[in-house]
């Protein structure tokens, strides 16, 4: 359903529906009709936007640090509401 809008009649509903379900379609079409080749060489795009172990680990990091901080915080100046 589209956000921030309610749709309040069953017609509506299932207009909406059935234009996501042909795009759905569209999308398995398309699909089925790449070679092994693309299908192979989407795959390697999709795992090359994998985020790495090491951006993972500075932000891990920066989470801890700013944690450290807040601790700090509350023991110099109380518990923090």
């Amino acid at each position: 359903m589209p956000e921030g809008r309610n749709l309040t009649n069953q017609e509506e509903i299932r207009a909406w529906s059935a234009r996501w379900q042909q795009v759905a379609d569209r999308q398995t079409h398309e699909i089925q009709k790449m070679s092994v080749t693309d299908k192979a060489r989407v795959l390697s795009r999709l795992m090359g936007t994998q985020v790495s172990d090491e951006s993972t680990a500075r932000r891990e990091a920066a989470v801890k640090a700013v944690r450290t901080r807040w601790a700090r915080l509350r023991e110099l100046y109380g518990t923090l509401k």
